[in-house]
């Protein structure tokens, strides 16, 4: 089984993959993400994910990936998927490989997070696409259009949380995803504090 079943912080099933992916990215090769990468701390806590990752990101590969995950998916009883609490859209044929699943599984609100904005971005109404950005607004506003809301890390908690974003409110209140949807609700720009 590829899909994690919902934990403790989210309530969410979800789908990883290794991040040695990010390597492909020349944005994310640019902004080193991977030295502040959530996967790090992730594979400190749980050693053993770093071999699953790396399979799930071989089976991403394969052409049978969508097949295997929408019969995942249809074996669950799933309203909220995350896509990659590790992991990013490496190519555009990965992406397009989730948009497929997603316009699969109309009755599942798909959402996720990306830097990587060479990706044509286009996609079913139940699947939201934040954009991810360093702390620094280092994209351009018709760049966050093609998005469903932006997020952004703090790397420093005592700092103010810039005007018109939100804390993640597990972060803030303790709250599950499930609980919040925030991200899987469009149009919110939210700060999430450094793992």
């Amino acid at each position: 089984m590829m899909i994690a079943v919902a934990n403790t912080k989210t309530g969410i099933e979800s789908f990883s993959i290794h991040n040695k992916v990010c390597d492909k990215i020349p944005i994310c090769k640019r902004q080193q993400c991977k030295k502040y990468c959530y996967y790090n701390k992730f594979f400190r806590l749980y050693k053993n994910q770093n071999k699953i990752m790396m399979d799930n990101y071989k089976a991403t590969l394969k052409d049978d990936f969508v097949g295997l995950i929408n019969a995942e998916i249809n074996g669950l009883n799933i309203r909220y998927f995350m896509i990659h609490v590790c992991g990013e859209f490496y190519s555009q044929k990965y992406f397009d490989k989730w948009v497929k699943i997603a316009s699969n599984n109309k009755s599942v609100k798909f959402f996720t997070y990306t830097r990587n904005t060479d990706l044509d971005v286009k996609r079913p109404k139940n699947f939201n696409l934040y954009l991810s950005l360093s702390e620094k607004n280092d994209h351009s506003v018709e760049q966050h259009k093609r998005f469903d809301g932006i997020t952004r890390i703090r790397f420093d908690k005592t700092k103010p949380i810039p005007k018109g974003f939100v804390l993640c409110k597990h972060q803030a209140e303790g709250l599950k995803c499930v609980e919040c949807k925030l991200c899987i609700h469009k149009g919110n720009k939210i700060i999430f504090n450094k793992h």
